[in-house]
């Protein structure tokens, strides 16, 4: 993230049973919550009540924001 141009705001914490999560920005100062979870995502079709559906960024410097992400893995 920071050779990118983002920050790290938080580093990883244990969430205990959840996971670990960070906080970062990217290089435009979106804030992120990377999420790490101890026993992995449901596929699409297995979502329930409270779980992540989607994954969106607005951003006005679309070239900026795909040359960040596409470095980030």
């Amino acid at each position: 993230v920071v050779a990118s141009g983002g920050e790290i705001v938080t580093p990883p914490n244990d969430l205990q049973a959840r996971g670990r999560l960070a906080l970062v920005t990217d290089a435009e100062c979106a804030l992120l919550g990377l999420l790490q979870t101890r026993d992995g995502y449901p596929r699409d079709s297995e979502h329930e009540i409270g779980v992540f559906l989607w994954y969106e960024l607005w951003t006005t410097d679309v070239p900026n924001a795909v040359a960040f992400y596409e470095e980030q893995d």
